[in-house]
């Protein structure tokens, strides 16, 4: 068996993902798509689950490979939504299906890997304490999360990336000065 197969069942269910929610898909449905037999389907993936599984992975391994070098709030931004901004269907029922927790799992990964990203670049030239870096990388994921998850919530709007624009544009320097405060140390508490 290929990975050529692989791929094609995997491009299958996305393009009927775009067609239809994820609970209105069958195994039957994506082994008609790409003509195969449903024993070919099961050779590679146990069931629809484990496929979705493997389609949010596949979108967490491109930006993994990507050369990712964030040096602003909106270009995370943008690492993290590309997927989505590419395939709104396709995303919208993966988030809208049964199998929520494991979709925002995922989001979850690809929100610290791309902050993780952000800080090597931002921290270069900057001596921060691990405990500090830790807490930015913290705060960061969660933001980006609940910005995505706020996101999808409201149907991948352009009015609300419009709004996550602007209020990146709204916070720039913000981040100087938190770093210029961890590079002098100063605490407002013990």
């Amino acid at each position: 068996m290929s990975a050529y197969t692989r791929d094609e069942i995997k491009t299958a269910f996305i393009l009927l993902l775009d067609e239809r929610p994820y609970n209105k898909i069958t195994v039957k449905d994506v082994v008609l798509k790409c003509g195969i037999n449903r024993n070919t389907f099961y050779y590679y993936f146990p069931d629809l689950p484990a496929l979705a599984e493997a389609v949010v992975a596949e979108n967490f391994l491109h930006i993994i490979q990507e050369k990712l070098t964030p040096g602003t709030i909106e270009e995370c931004l943008d690492a993290i939504i590309r997927f989505a901004m590419q395939h709104k269907m396709t995303v919208l029922h993966l988030y809208r299906s049964t199998d929520r927790e494991r979709f925002e799992i995922s989001q979850w990964r690809v929100c610290e890997y791309v902050v993780e990203r952000y800080l090597d670049v931002i921290l270069a030239n900057r001596t921060i304490s691990p405990k500090d870096r830790e807490y930015l990388q913290d705060h960061l994921s969660s933001t980006f999360f609940g910005w995505v998850m706020d996101y999808l919530r409201k149907g991948l709007s352009d009015e609300t990336y419009r709004r996550f624009r602007r209020i990146c544009e709204l916070k720039n320097g913000h981040m100087e000065e938190i770093l210029d405060r961890c590079e002098n140390g100063i605490h407002t508490f013990s």
